[in-house]
């Protein structure tokens, strides 16, 4: 069977597969099982393939190149999206469904926990299937579980209605990643990844702003309905523009039991491990961020559903400013120096809020400059910690990606 024709040509490509200066662990999925393949080689290196794939080397031509960054970031934004839009609403959501602020918080969390766990599935899936259906799929549930949430009746059904929700959304998040791996390795997947970064630090910026102004024309549920609408726009861009990057030929079809084995691999490996705990360090200080501020904000400081979403905005700039500032200097400063530089941002805006909140008295400003470090750090650990940690697993990009 013939696969149908791909977009992409394979021009000679200066940031591909580099040596190997380290023992490599590799599995391969084909047919009926897995294939270990080891390689060793002195050195300290991050583990990278010493020949490229089918696809390896496979790029898309300049003129694709502006249509699949587009896609891929819209197909990146939607997650926090239906998290960040939601933020300002939520005391008027707490009052208007008599619940406490712990439940209404739980709404939230409960979106998070179906974002993370959803791209368990949906990324070994996509190793299986390819790219496309599983996106198709999820961003379908995402538009019906944003529709439920809108005429949910009381707070236990929109809990539930979220959780499925972020579970439908988690299929863009980790497909955009696998596709840009598919493409691409090395410092230009570091870039690729910094585009990504940059449609998650455009949603906090816009998303909390269109939400205030949303609740001044409605209430907390025209949110979710503006979301239903968001999502029919991002499942027709994704139908008509998203190339299927994992090809026939390279899919696994041992089936979806021997990817899920994939995990134990990646688990085994540990430097993936070490990579995935600085990501899981990285993106917990900004979700506790995420969580709280709107109740501290605007309950304790006691600023306006507007005010908030503006120093929303701000800080989320500091995650923009420094994901673009990581594509430019990656050509010259090493990944894993932008790596550290990260993580220090990180302990350091971490420690500004402790002592903020449980030392000194500094007010709203003292913890917005705590805050704007810890979104800082995660511009520089985001990209690079993703493209180091999936430089050795081309063939199972969606399992990895998860």
């Amino acid at each position: 069977m013939q696969s149908r024709p791909s977009i992409y040509n394979r021009p000679g490509d200066a940031s591909g597969p580099q040596p190997v200066e380290r023992e490599l662990l590799f599995h391969t999925f084909r047919n009926q099982g897995v294939t270990a393949l080891a390689q060793s080689a002195p050195g300290n290196q991050s583990p990278v393939l010493t020949q490229p794939l089918a696809n390896e080397s496979t790029h898309p031509t300049e003129r694709r190149t502006s249509t699949l960054v587009l896609v891929l970031m819209s197909l990146a934004i939607l997650g926090p999206l239906s998290i960040d839009m939601y933020l300002p609403a939520l005391p008027a959501l707490q009052r208007d469904l008599g619940a406490s602020a712990s439940l209404a918080q739980l709404t939230l969390s409960a979106c998070l926990l179906g974002l993370a766990s959803g791209q368990l599935i949906a990324g070994p899936l996509s190793d299986v299937v390819g790219r496309r259906p599983p996106v198709l799929v999820g961003i379908a549930g995402f538009i019906v579980m944003s529709f439920l949430c809108s005429i949910a009746p009381n707070i236990e059904s929109l809990i539930l209605f979220r959780f499925l929700q972020g579970v439908a959304g988690s299929a863009g998040v980790v497909v955009s990643r696998a596709v840009i791996r598919d493409l691409y390795s090395g410092i230009r997947s570091s870039q690729m990844f910094s585009l990504l970064v940059l449609a998650n630090g455009i949603g906090p910026i816009l998303a909390p702003t269109l939400g205030g102004v949303i609740l001044l024309a409605t209430d907390w549920r025209g949110v979710f309905g503006v979301l239903v609408g968001l999502g029919v726009v991002i499942v027709g861009v994704a139908w008509r523009y998203l190339p299927e990057t994992n090809q026939l030929e390279q899919r696994s079809t041992a089936g979806v039991r021997m990817t899920l084995s994939a995990f134990g691999m990646l688990l085994r490996d540990r430097s993936f491990v070490a990579y995935s705990l600085v990501m899981a360090m990285g993106t917990s200080t900004m979700f506790a961020h995420v969580a709280g501020s709107s109740f501290v904000l605007q309950n304790i400081y006691g600023v306006s559903e507007q005010v908030f979403a503006v120093l929303f905005g701000v800080i989320a700039i500091g995650y923009i400013g420094t994901s673009q500032l990581n594509a430019r200097l990656i050509n010259t400063v090493p990944m894993r120096t932008m790596l550290r530089l990260g993580v220090g941002f990180n302990l350091l805006g971490a420690i500004i809020v402790f002592l903020v909140v449980n030392v000194f008295d500094l007010g709203l400003w003292g913890l917005t400059a705590g805050l704007f470090l810890v979104a800082m750090s995660n511009g520089f650990i985001g990209p690079n910690v993703t493209a180091l940690a999936l430089n050795g697993y081309p063939r199972v990009a969606g399992s990895a990606s998860a």
